[in-house]
Formats: structure tokens, sequence, C-alpha cells
């Protein structure tokens, strides 16, 4: 019997939509199959697998940028490509993890959003000229007085960042850690 090959796209088209698989496979594995999913240019479908996948909870994240394809005349990613996920897509997957009573307002282009807490506290996410995701906001009273941060969050004019955090982290990754140092900072 000979088998015919699987032409890329209908091969993402099959399976894209099928994480239930994900939680499964070995970070090794996922690495593998996200290689198909950016070589077919679908960082959407690699960024539901990467979803998927967390539900391990050993997973420390998993990159979702498509390899530059050149274009003739163009050195570019097609639009929508290079950058997955935006500003707004991290503080949306933030206030989604801290849970009921949490909102988010996107920003102009999503370079920005606001992520509200129930009690109508304002953490805004933006990137600095030092190109750190920055969660700016002004303390309640009754946070706690010296938040224990986790040791690679750093403390700025009116905010918290992730030192060293880079969109090749991941959103889940991303959002977990956000989340994390918001709940040390609000004491909630």
């Amino acid at each position: 019997m000979t088998t015919q090959p699987v032409a890329l796209t209908d091969f993402v088209t099959t399976w894209g939509s099928s994480t239930s698989v994900a939680p499964a496979l070995s970070c090794a594995e996922l690495d593998a199959l996200l290689g198909l999913f950016r070589a077919a240019g679908k960082p959407d479908t690699a960024a539901a697998w990467i979803g998927a996948h967390a539900e391990r909870g050993d997973c420390e994240g998993h990159d979702t940028t498509v390899a530059p394809v050149t274009v003739q005349g163009d050195d570019g990613p097609p639009p929508g490509t290079e950058f997955p996920f935006s500003i707004s897509d991290v503080a949306r997957a933030v206030a989604r993890r801290l849970g009921d009573g949490w909102s988010v307002e996107t920003g102009s282009w999503g370079m920005t959003a606001t992520v509200t807490s129930p009690d109508g506290i304002d953490f805004k996410f933006y990137v600095d000229e030092e190109d750190d995701l920055i969660v700016e906001y002004w303390p309640g009273d009754d946070f706690p007085e010296s938040p224990e941060l986790a040791a690679d969050f750093r403390e700025c004019d009116n905010g918290i960042y992730l030192e060293l955090a880079r969109h090749s982290d991941g959103l889940d990754h991303l959002a977990g850690r956000y989340a994390e140092a918001i709940r040390a900072v609000t004491g909630y």
C-alpha cells in the first residue's frame, strides 16, 4: 500500500484544533510540532497548543514566533506572525488568571492595557524605553507594605517588571508570572 504525502497545510488544518493531545506531549515533542505550525505560518495554532500543553504544570514555556519569511522586495515576516500576541493579550491573560471581577481595557493598537481589580485598582501594562514589560500601579491602602515578589521581579517608578522577560517566553508563562506578582503586590 502506498501512502500519499500530506500537505503541511492539510496537516495543520486537520490537527491544529485538536489540542487535547498537547498535555500528554513532552516539551521536546511539542517543540517539534510547533516547528510544523510555524512552517505553515500558524502562530495562533502554535499558541493554542502551548496553552493546552501548559496544563501539565511542569512546562517552562515555548516560543510561538515564526521564522522570518522573505518575500520579494521585503525582508520581514508576514503581518501578524512576528509577534503572535500583544501587550493587551498579556493583560487579558493575567486578568483571566486573577479570576472573577478583574477587567481589562485595551489601549491603542494593543500596545498598552489596564487591568482593573474588583475594587477599582488599576494596573497599567506597557513596555518602557528599556524594553521591560512594566506593570504600573498606585498601591491601595490595604496593600502589603513590603510585598514578597519573586526573585526575578524588580521594582521601578510606580511599578514592577519581570527582569529579562521576553516575548519568546510565551503568553502563558508571562501571564502566570505577572498574575503571581499582582497577587503579591495586592495581598489578594
